[in-house]
């Protein structure tokens, strides 16, 4: 016997055992897919290479946020990761071509090709060019997901549900601190980011006491220059900071060993909170929307209220990554209402 099952969008099959067997769509958004694996058998997920989700090609669709693939030794692959309004993401692997293949950050894709889990990584695999589609879809802005209140438990359940569904997705720390090595080596002055190298950190949410802590994140900084052989990369001789008031990157509970975040640009670290700025407050036909100018790597929070003294509701948070200008529309603001930005 088989029913339909609208939370997955495919079906579920009875079988003479009475085992339930749950068949995603062949367009699955990129949640389905990450409750899919979430719902793997632990033994079957903690493997290099992971189960199969979809023995046929599916096709996902996502904004591109970050690459680290790689060209050189004799290897070349592109891998980037594509996430959905919500902060769901995907990691795309295009085996046999450079990173220059890898379309612009906020550029909408489908991709078609088979999934599975890969070191804790969510991943579709195209078998070429031709089974990425770049659609004329609108720049939104890319909303990480903020991951303080799981980074403890992530570290003592890296296979539970909840890592599962955030990894290969944009996520926000802050108030970490940075070590060199697992015993908590300060990070001092003249200690940068290697050449052409990837570069491992450790991280803290607050300053820990070492060596006996192993309360911590590893921060894996890519260092390869995409494809464009000696010309150093955009993080070599750099100073690596020992305290980040944000951090962003990709999340992956890498061979679901321990959770690590992938920065992909400089401006992931930020260093100090952003400085005051302007916002402006319009409405049209009944809508209304705030706009403001945003740093870099920061995002920001909208907070409303029916009242100048509050109390004051978070109405969304993530805001402003990219692109490079902070919007917020109210479709339904009321006959009185204040707004204030934040950051994060």
């Amino acid at each position: 016997m088989v029913a339909s099952n609208s939370t997955f969008g495919g079906s579920i099959a009875f079988g003479p055992t009475n085992s339930l067997v749950e068949l995603p769509p062949t367009s699955p958004s990129i949640l389905q897919l990450h409750l899919l694996a979430a719902a793997q058998p632990t033994n079957s997920l903690d493997q290099e290479y992971g189960p199969t989700l979809e023995g046929n090609d599916v096709t996902v669709g996502g904004y591109v946020v970050y690459s680290p693939g790689y060209s050189g030794s004799g290897e070349s692959y592109d891998s980037y990761f594509i996430q959905d309004a919500s902060g769901n993401g995907v990691d795309v692997y295009l085996a046999g071509y450079d990173p220059t293949n890898t379309p612009p950050i906020g550029t909408y894709v489908n991709v078609t090709g088979p999934v599975d889990v890969f070191g804790g990584s969510i991943e579709i695999m195209p078998a070429n060019i031709a089974a990425i589609i770049i659609s004329n879809a609108p720049v939104v802005p890319v909303t990480p997901k903020f991951a303080n209140p799981y980074f403890y438990q992530f570290i003592t359940n890296v296979l539970g549900s909840n890592s599962i569904v955030a990894s290969s997705s944009l996520i926000t720390l802050t108030n970490v601190y940075f070590y060199t090595n697992k015993t908590g080596g300060a990070v001092e002055p003249g200690y940068v980011f290697k050449t052409n190298a990837n570069t491992s950190l450790y991280i803290t949410i607050g300053q820990y006491h070492f060596p006996n802590n192993t309360n911590y994140w590893t921060c894996y900084q890519y260092g390869y220059n995409r494809g464009q052989g000696a010309i150093l990369n955009a993080f070599g001789t750099n100073q690596v900071p020992s305290y980040c008031y944000q951090l962003t990157g990709i999340y992956l509970p890498y061979d679901f060993s321990s959770p690590e975040i992938e920065p992909s640009r400089l401006v992931d670290y930020v260093t100090n909170p952003p400085a005051s700025f302007p916002a402006t407050l319009s409405q049209s036909k009944g809508v209304a929307t705030v706009n403001w100018p945003v740093q870099a790597g920061s995002t920001y929070s909208v907070l409303t209220a029916t009242n100048v003294m509050g109390p004051w509701t978070n109405s969304a948070s993530g805001l402003g990554f990219y692109p490079a200008t902070g919007a917020f529309t109210d479709n339904k603001p009321g006959k009185a209402k204040f707004y204030q930005i934040a950051s994060p």
